[in-house]
């Protein structure tokens, strides 16, 4: 009887003492969710909401380009700034595709979801909005460079002196003027022959 009772006193031991170790390991592992309560910038994201509505909507402007702001009657209150400003020599179709894919689901969900303020480059187009109001200033931040992987071959004094008057003395003349090929999208486009085999092409578009 006493080698039966002192079984089953070994037996309670051990169930204690796995209990014991069950309390200590839920006492250091994740806490039990009950509830939450989050303040958020409802009326901000109803804006940007509102804003991207706008964008796309225009988004078939001939002229490739549309600003609009979203502030629910107050410009002061969370108020929402933005633009879209399409590649001159895109089509209507192409540009509406690109300012859609920007509001719908690159800004708000792939690349800049839950903020203020956000820019995003596509070679057909870009988009910007803003908490702050940025129309008819000049802003070179932010800004975006993509280097060309080949190298200049040949001289390379005569191609920078080339490039640099063809971007600076008659595309960026051309397209801040009626002169340029698509008035309306302040842009232009030229060339210059680099070699007899070689030319350059530049292209520039104001906003």
């Amino acid at each position: 009887m006493a080698k039966i009772l002192g079984k089953s006193s070994s037996q309670i031991i051990s169930i204690f003492m796995l209990i014991i170790l069950m309390m200590i390991s839920k006492s250091t592992s994740a806490p039990n969710f009950l509830a939450n309560t989050c303040s958020n910038n409802s009326q901000y994201h109803t804006n940007l909401n509102t804003l991207f509505r706008y964008l796309t909507t225009n988004a078939t402007n001939p002229t490739g380009f549309h600003q609009a702001v979203s502030s629910n009657g107050n410009t002061t209150n969370e108020a929402v700034y933005g633009n879209f400003l399409c590649r001159g020599d895109q089509n209507i179709s192409t540009c509406h595709d690109c300012v859609t894919t920007a509001t719908t689901t690159d800004l708000p969900t792939t690349y800049c979801p839950n903020r203020k303020d956000a820019i995003i480059w596509y070679d057909e187009c870009l988009v910007r909005y803003s908490n702050q109001s940025f129309f008819g200033t000049m802003n070179t931040k932010p800004s975006w460079i993509y280097w060309s992987a080949n190298n200049i071959t040949g001289n390379t004094t005569r191609f920078m002196e080339l490039m640099s008057n063809v971007m600076n003395n008659v595309i960026a003349v051309r397209a801040a003027t009626t002169g340029g090929s698509s008035w309306q999208k302040k842009f232009a486009t030229d060339f210059v022959n680099y070699t007899s085999f070689q030319t350059i092409y530049g292209f520039g578009q104001c906003c």
